[in-house]
């Protein structure tokens, strides 16, 4: 019987049609709209994850850059686990992008590389970083 995040964070917040939303359908549209970032946030974090592991493959694994990546793998599981378990308490479906949204993300994870590979997630990543935060 909660918000699933910040009412601030509604995409209809402060339009004339939250304004006609009862209370209760402003809780269960934010619920809805956390679990919906949630997936997508799972999404990128697995393009992600795959990127790095990519990156990593067949290098020195005694080196700290190697452990570093694996740390990082390892952070974004426990980061998508989290998300999907607060998906399923909310209550919401899984949401997942379209096929050629899909498709778009496995030629990027697999076409992209160095700097800006990373900073495109990053982007996506520090955007759901602020919503936790808040």
């Amino acid at each position: 019987d909660h918000h699933g995040a910040s009412p601030e964070w509604s995409t209809l917040y402060g339009t004339a049609y939250w304004a006609e939303l009862t209370e209760a359908q402003r809780k269960a549209l934010t619920r809805q709209e956390a679990a919906s970032v949630a997936s997508t946030g799972i999404w990128f974090e697995m393009i992600l994850q795959q990127m790095v592991l990519r990156d990593m493959y067949a290098k020195d694994p005694t080196d700290p850059r190697f452990q570093w990546a694996l740390t990082e793998v390892a952070d974004e599981c426990r980061h998508s686990i989290m998300f999907a378990r607060g998906a399923a308490k909310l209550g919401a479906p899984a949401y997942r992008p379209r096929r050629p949204v899909v498709e778009l993300g496995r030629a990027f994870k697999t076409l992209a590389f160095g700097e800006a590979a990373y900073a495109a997630i990053l982007v996506a990543e520090e955007v759901l970083d602020v919503m936790q935060r808040d």
